[in-house]
């Protein structure tokens, strides 16, 4: 039977591939923002949001092996002030929080997890 390391290191290299997904997706969002193709940037939010939920969760299960990674709370800030330009129909400022708030945090956690799983 796995100790729960190897369980948790399995998680990690999951979230590992699928975080390549997720950054395309957040990249494709910014495009999309910034050229003006508001209604497409919508439509992939929710995708995007389930995409960060899946992440923070695996962060928060494999904590002990990521060292107490932070970066997941910030990304829940951050799409709280997503939601809030949403409502004010800012999407200058929702595709500016995806490319230089979310995508950089993002990107923080993939490199931790794959400094993790290459040990």
């Amino acid at each position: 039977m796995e100790n729960i390391k190897d369980i948790q290191i399995e998680a990690l290299i999951t979230a590992n591939e699928y975080l390549f997904n997720l950054k395309a997706g957040i990249e494709k969002v910014v495009s999309f923002f910034e050229g003006g193709e508001y209604g497409n940037g919508c439509a992939l939010i929710p995708l995007i949001a389930d995409g960060i939920e899946y992440i923070s969760e695996m962060v928060r299960l494999t904590d002990d092996v990521l060292d107490k990674c932070k970066d997941v709370e910030n990304l829940n800030g951050f799409l709280g002030e997503i939601v809030e330009a949403i409502d004010s129909e800012d999407f200058v400022l929702v595709g500016d929080l995806f490319n230089y708030e979310v995508l950089p945090i993002v990107e923080d956690i993939h490199s931790k997890i794959i400094s993790k799983v290459a040990n």
